[in-house]
């Protein structure tokens, strides 16, 4: 879109659609800024400033009545959530919620009745505990306007923490079910009550090994109604909630990679459609309706490359990556650092993986490595396990571009610290940056034998895509 003072300094970490028929969206930034845009030109009306962090979850708030304007929340990696008033006649906060542990996303809620009170639902990341995350908190809160309407006082009537075993990464609100539905780390979808926050029922991914769920959304009609999440091993979950759909297994959608966001389209409720935005660059529409199926060169090139990214991921290691680890016949020269440590050896031209038996100060082999862990490379001349990306933000808006080397067997606290004093960053980012080593890393070591996999059908599986578009 073009026009003056429409370009972010920054990544745009959340986008929101007008609520009723005002034309305007609002988008969040990495620079703690919301800014409000015009649906039509796309020229910027107003920044929002407050927030300290980036913004990464937006909603709407809806009065009691359609006379009343909606309020916009927006949740933050600073820990809080704002409300703001935005109307032709002012753009302001209305008030803060604090007290979040790390990273907030939010949703609004219905009014009550009459008395002017309006409520919304945050959900936090967690904060380390040892050797774990906790405190992610589901949190229902009462916002109460001032006389005049220039402030909330805000009131957290329930709150529920800890019964995902991992950080909460969305949160969204479905009026046709009326319920409030959370996405996790741990791979599950907690389904709970809007009046206070409890869980009802879980969905899991079906599978063993559980990626993280980043975010989600509901799509169709009472009778038609999925809950869909996009997951970090490159697959999207639907689960047919319906009432028709009780007994159906969930249905697996793969993706050429990551799958950062899914969202429904503006008619779901009616076509039961949504988009999902891939880390290959790509946004996918999916449906039921077999007319609006994509042709067959669109649905070719989309098999491909999901097949092509499960191979570059269950191929066997190549010669050169062989050559680079250390030999079999000196590995009592090499000492694991504790029970159970798996490495990966070479001998006879082959990949042998082995773990360290502290008790017996040997290691013990456990078979040939069949698969390639794509995360797997150098730093600063050592071999790792897994090098990751990471990405910092830095004084002026910019972003520093880094990596962290690991290897599996070690604590990932203890090398999210050493990371940290490394490059002298905010303690604030050590629970962050280990549950990240953590997910990525997994709790396994290499890929023994392969594999892979994903699929779904049935009469109302989702056909996909319907469209691409890089």
């Amino acid at each position: 879109p073009g026009g003056a003072n429409t370009r972010h300094p920054h990544q745009i970490t959340a986008i929101l659609s007008s609520s009723g028929d005002r034309m305007l969206y609002a988008t969040g930034c990495k620079d703690g800024n919301v800014r409000i845009m015009d649906g039509k030109s796309h020229e910027l009306k107003y920044t929002l400033e407050g927030h300290s962090n980036a913004v990464t979850s937006l909603s709407w708030i809806n009065g009691a009545d359609d006379e009343s304007a909606p309020w916009l929340v927006t949740g933050s990696w600073d820990g809080t959530a704002k409300i703001w008033s935005i109307t032709s006649e002012a753009y302001a906060c209305l008030g803060t919620l604090s007290g979040h542990e790390n990273t907030v996303s939010v949703a609004g809620l219905p009014a009550a009745e009459s008395n002017g009170v309006r409520r919304v639902v945050t959900v936090s990341a967690g904060v380390a505990e040892g050797n774990a995350i906790r405190g992610h908190t589901v949190r229902i809160w009462n916002l109460t306007p001032s006389p005049d309407g220039s402030m909330v006082k805000s009131e957290i009537v329930n709150q529920v923490a800890n019964d995902h075993s991992g950080p909460m990464r969305d949160v969204v609100y479905d009026a046709d079910t009326g319920m409030i539905y959370t996405c996790s780390n741990d791979g599950t979808v907690k389904i709970r009550s809007p009046m206070d926050g409890k869980c009802i029922s879980t969905l899991a991914y079906p599978g063993g090994d559980r990626p993280m769920f980043l975010s989600l959304c509901l799509v169709g009609d009472w009778k038609t109604k999925a809950v869909v999440a996009g997951a970090e091993d490159g697959n999207v979950v639907v689960w047919d909630v319906s009432s028709n759909g009780t007994n159906r297994d969930p249905q697996v959608i793969a993706h050429p990679g990551c799958v950062w966001r899914v969202a429904p389209l503006h008619n779901s409720q009616s076509t039961s459609e949504f988009i999902t935005a891939c880390n290959d660059g790509h946004l996918r529409i999916f449906t039921r309706h077999a007319s609006k199926m994509a042709s067959a060169s669109v649905l070719d090139t989309f098999s491909k490359s999901v097949t092509e990214a499960m191979a570059s991921r269950s191929t066997g290691p190549s010669p050169e990556e062989i050559a680079k680890l250390p030999q079999w016949e000196m590995n009592s020269l090499t000492q694991g650092r504790s029970e159970g440590q798996v490495q990966v050896f070479q001998r006879n031209g082959k990949a042998i993986a082995a773990q360290w038996s502290a008790t017996s100060r040997t290691w013990i082999e456990v078979g040939e490595v069949t698969g390639q862990n794509t995360n797997a490379g150098t730093l600063n001349g050592k071999r790792y396990d897994h090098v990751l990306p990471i990405e910092i933000d830095t004084t002026g808006g910019g972003v520093a571009k880094l990596q962290i080397g690991y290897n599996n067997g070690e604590n990932p606290f203890v090398v999210a610290q050493a990371f940290i004093d490394e490059h002298m960053l905010d303690q604030g980012y050590l629970a962050e940056i280990a549950d990240y080593i953590r997910q990525r890393a997994g709790e396994s070591g290499p890929t023994l034998g392969g594999g892979g996999g994903g699929g779904g059908g049935g009469a109302s599986s989702y056909a996909a895509p319907s469209s691409s578009v890089p």
